[in-house]
């Protein structure tokens, strides 16, 4: 028997507190200060216990707010560990087969391109500088310029820039692409200027978009070049649906260049088409006829807005002179026996329909002909 320090009871030695007072046992206090670790006690000098707390259930415990919702990833077991079991070698034997699959792939797309474009097709986004710039120059040899795809110099030309800004194959590309973007892109735009290819399709616009894009970068200074690009922009807008966009992009293209007809009458057929606004649709009209009075377009489409403003006088006086520019174009003579069928004036409008069908059997065949029974009676 040991007496305890504090209030002097007797303590068996075995007892690690005192039955009294609850004081430690001397004998066991002085063992326990060799120990390793000592034992954490609360303030009132008794032992703390640890109950072991279950980790949360980060699939089902709900989260915070704000919290991420991604799922939550249990941390990878330490080194020293972990156990190499049989899920590890299949792992290693699957990505050891996939590397081999990707390298002999590479092989043979490489030795099946050589001397042609094949071998573009290969560069990946990893690709260095100086491949992008072998890439761009192959593509500019063998004519492929601008295309919808990934693989022309248009695209090998903005991800080398990308990746080196100052890459002397840049400033190569200029002297090499810049006359025949031009071309291209005048190409696309003068189909605008003929009745008969007035209609382009979406992949045209947007093609011609990525045309006068890159030919205004190497040619900055060239407002014409702008305006082209913000055209573009406008006509690839309109076909998207997005009249807002195409709106601003066409205006800004009038800015650039103020004395190009093309970018005011389209801003006509806009206000006309879409916003049901033929006021404003014939003053841009009007400035389109200003700066080009020879170009038959904005003359007739001033026509339309009159005659859906019932102004019919006006409507036939720039259909006429529409035509006075441009005899063989059926379009206008279509609207003139709209308007004289509106009037009663049948035979006129028998004339006109007839006329339309000689000049342009495929200008809405099937309207005309059914005007054409019905005002001759059958």
């Amino acid at each position: 028997m040991i007496v305890c320090n504090h209030c002097g009871n007797s303590i068996h030695e075995t007892q690690t507190f005192c039955g009294h007072c609850g004081a430690p046992n001397p004998l066991m206090q002085t063992a326990s200060a060799h120990a390793t670790v000592s034992a954490p006690r609360t303030d009132g000098g008794q032992p703390q216990v640890f109950v072991p707390v279950r980790p949360p259930d980060y699939q089902t415990s709900p989260l915070p707010p704000h919290a991420p919702t991604t799922p939550y990833v249990m941390p990878s077991p330490s080194t020293s560990t972990r156990r190499r079991g049989p899920s590890g070698l299949v792992l290693a034997l699957v990505c050891v087969v996939a590397v081999a699959a990707v390298a002999v792939a590479a092989y043979f797309a490489v030795s099946s391109g050589r001397g042609s474009s094949a071998v573009d097709v290969s560069i990946d986004a990893a690709a260095s500088p100086d491949a992008l710039a072998a890439s761009m120059r192959s593509a500019i040899k063998e004519g492929r310029l601008v295309t919808l795809g990934s693989n022309d110099a248009y695209s090998f030309y903005y991800r080398l820039k990308s990746a080196d800004p100052q890459h002397r194959a840049l400033a190569q590309a200029s002297s090499a692409v810049l006359p025949e973007l031009r071309r291209m892109g005048e190409e696309v735009l003068n189909k605008r200027l003929v009745p008969q290819s007035e209609e382009i399709a979406d992949e045209d616009w947007e093609k011609a978009l990525r045309i006068f894009k890159w030919a205004h970068e190497l040619a900055p200074s060239d407002t014409a070049l702008e305006a082209r690009w913000k055209y573009a922009e406008g006509e690839l807008a309109l076909t998207q649906g997005r009249v807002e966009d195409a709106q601003r992009s066409l205006y800004t293209a009038t800015q650039v260049e103020a004395g190009w007809a093309l970018p005011y009458n389209r801003l006509g057929r806009l206000y006309g088409e879409k916003k049901n606004d033929h006021r404003s649709a014939i003053r841009w009209y009007q400035r389109a006829i200003d700066l080009n009075p020879t170009w038959e377009f904005p003359h007739n489409n001033m026509g339309t807005a009159y005659f859906n403003l019932k102004e019919d006088d006006s409507a036939i006086r720039c259909y006429q002179r529409a035509l006075e520019i441009n005899p063989r174009w059926a379009r206008p003579h279509y609207w003139l026996g709209e308007i004289y069928e509106r009037q009663g004036l049948k035979s006129d409008a028998l004339r006109e329909y007839q006329t339309v069908s000689q000049l342009d059997a495929t200008f809405k065949p099937s309207v005309i002909e059914a005007k054409i029974r019905r005002l001759q009676g059958y």
